[in-house]
């Protein structure tokens, strides 16, 4: 029984790792997409500044490595 609740343990921890590294990798994207890509017009909702582009690739992000 002991073992099993470790290696549920671990199981999650992974998981969790999995979520804030596929959180991080998102911002990161995100923050590229604003950069490279942006928003000429100032009036798209994602891009026109990075921290919704940032946000919307961390959730995004998260996620896919929920699902994956």
């Amino acid at each position: 029984m002991n073992k099993l609740l470790i290696s549920m343990r671990k199981i999650g921890g992974y998981k969790m790792v999995r979520i804030f590294l596929g959180i991080a990798i998102g911002a990161g994207l995100g923050f590229l997409y604003y950069k490279l890509v942006g928003c000429s017009t100032g009036t798209c909702p994602i891009t026109r500044n990075p921290y919704s582009s940032m946000i919307y690739g961390a959730i995004m992000g998260g996620l896919i490595s929920m699902g994956s």
